[in-house]
């Protein structure tokens, strides 16, 4: 039985809006969820490409490039401006295979921020083992919408998000509203 058909079934009140909103997390795997380790990528519009996004590894900020909107030439001719090497380099990668290396990240966090359809996407270990996904765009006057999935491991360091957590809506096991 799918998440859709347990939604609308489990709760009357669920639009079909709402079924719609959630339709991307069938389509997610345990391995995509863990891709998304350390990642924040958002975009303005969900039209929009996303061009660029960070990946935190060991308390470390780095600025990957989305291969599937950029030429390999582009990204390779402005080394300063995204750190492939580094990254590679913080994975144990040799230099010479940085770019294949972060082309393949890359390609399988740009599926899965393209597959769930959202704005963002934000996972920070330091908070906890579990990923934000931004469901509306970002508007002065409102609050944004999301979906959070709470990895298996389930820690959460942060005590916002052990508030936050006692008091949001479940709507599957791990995914909370």
């Amino acid at each position: 039985m799918s998440l859709l058909s347990v939604l609308c079934s489990c709760n009357s009140q669920t639009t079909v809006e709402e079924t719609e909103k959630y339709k991307f997390i069938d389509s997610l795997s345990l391995d995509d969820l863990e891709t998304l380790r350390g990642v924040n990528i958002a975009v303005r519009n969900k039209e929009d490409a996303a061009y660029s996004f960070g990946i935190l590894l060991r308390d470390i900020y780095y600025r990957i490039p989305a291969y599937d909107t950029l030429k390999e030439r582009e990204i390779i001719m402005n080394p300063n401006w995204y750190d492939v090497v580094k990254y590679a380099k913080a994975n144990n990668v040799d230099s010479t295979q940085a770019y294949v290396f972060v082309k393949i990240i890359s390609d399988k966090i740009t599926s899965v921020f393209h597959r769930a359809n959202v704005y963002s996407i934000k996972q920070d270990a330091s908070l906890g083992d579990f990923v934000i996904f931004e469901l509306s765009s970002p508007e002065i006057d409102k609050p944004k919408e999301k979906i959070i999935c709470l990895y298996p491991s389930g820690e959460i360091r942060h005590q916002y998000w052990k508030d936050y957590f006692t008091k949001a809506e479940k709507i599957k096991d791990g995914w909370y509203k």
